[in-house]
């Protein structure tokens, strides 16, 4: 079986790249009596074959760290006895490598750091993180990721078919509203960078999951916080229940588009939502007055701004109502998440909605 996840296919090259070592995926999602997980993974030797269940958990950091191996002591209890649990994750620095091994926490990333640790083989594989590598390189080469990079990076992931235009810079500066010398040094950036190459006066994309893993890692890490307004809460504390429909009715008069979680369950069917994430227009002052919203640091309901005029979800046939957010802003959303169901949700999004044939 090929797996879908952009994270998972990564780790699954780090251990093919061994030798006699393969790796097979059987079972997406596995789904157990006491387990929800991400996927069942076989690691075969010559001799042997150990049977994973695999966790994707993106984003590990110092201070999420302990949250990660808490819930694979517990993850580990709820196993058959001939199972073993694996953390798949995209990259983790040296540090957090050895509070893993100190904790016999298995995993794989994708820039290659290994551990995993049977009766039957032991093999302990660090390197130094992507994250470490991109600042090397970026301290090397000029060329680094600018809010129009990630702009652009954006567009293409939403329209790669844009750049078979041959008035594709025409396009892209009425997508982006950019200039156009704008437009051409962010696309000479993503070729430098070795994310576009170009052929014949066009430019296409070499790796489109990589492109979108290093898109998701510029939302997460640098474009939401520039984006994020605040969290509120209804003034008379009604739960999320009673004020979805409201989100809903009142998105086309004050011009915010529903994402998150919300928007996650609005396109899939496949949530009882408790949060929602709305992208909204500059004066959205008005938008919680309107909706009788208070902030609140805990609160259910997140205002981001708006970060291209491209925000909206395109031919949504399928979706309950015209105001999602694009689903490249929700997956990016539920990806932050340790949730498991909302990890299964973005799994879903991503094979229905954004996966580029």
């Amino acid at each position: 079986m090929q797996p879908t996840h952009p994270i998972l296919q990564k780790c699954l090259k780090q251990i093919e790249s061994l030798p006699n070592l393969k790796a097979e995926v059987s079972t997406i999602p596995y789904v157990s009596s006491s387990v929800l997980a991400d996927g069942k993974l076989l690691l075969c030797t010559p001799n042997t074959t150990v049977e994973y269940i695999c966790e994707i958990k993106s984003h590990i950091t110092r201070e999420t760290i302990n949250n990660v191996i808490e819930y694979f002591t517990h993850f580990r209890e709820r196993l058959n006895k001939n199972q073993k649990p694996l953390l798949i994750t995209e990259n983790l620095s040296n540090q957090i490598v050895e509070d893993l091994v100190k904790k016999d926490i298995e995993f794989i990333d994708a820039t290659g750091n290994i551990y995993l640790n049977s009766s039957s083989f032991y093999l302990l594989v660090s390197r130094p993180s992507s994250r470490l590598k991109d600042s090397l390189k970026d301290l090397k080469n000029p060329s680094k990721i600018t809010d129009s990079v990630s702009k652009i990076m954006f567009i293409l992931l939403n329209s790669p078919e844009i750049l078979q235009s041959n008035y594709y810079i025409e396009e892209l500066v009425n997508t982006t509203k950019m200039s156009k010398l704008g437009i051409k040094i962010a696309l000479n950036t993503l070729h430098n960078l070795n994310y576009i190459e170009k052929k014949r006066e066009k430019y296409q994309i070499l790796d489109y999951l990589k492109l979108l893993e290093r898109w998701e890692l510029v939302y997460t890490e640098t474009l939401r916080s520039q984006l994020f307004i605040d969290t509120f809460t209804p003034i008379n504390n009604l739960p999320f229940s009673e004020i979805s429909d409201l989100l809903i009715q009142k998105a086309d008069d004050w011009e915010y588009l529903i994402g998150g979680e919300f928007g996650a369950a609005l396109a899939t069917g496949y949530l009882h939502p408790i949060t929602a994430t709305l992208h909204v227009p500059e004066n959205y002052t008005r938008i919680f007055v309107n909706l009788k919203l208070k902030p609140s640091p805990n609160g259910e309901i997140t205002f981001l701004k708006k970060c291209t005029i491209h925000n909206a979800w395109k031919n949504n046939d399928n979706a309950k109502n015209s105001n999602l957010a694009d689903p490249l802003l929700i997956h990016a959303e539920l990806m932050m998440s340790k949730d498991e169901r909302l990890r299964e949700t973005a799994n879903i999004i991503f094979n229905k909605y954004i996966k580029f044939q």
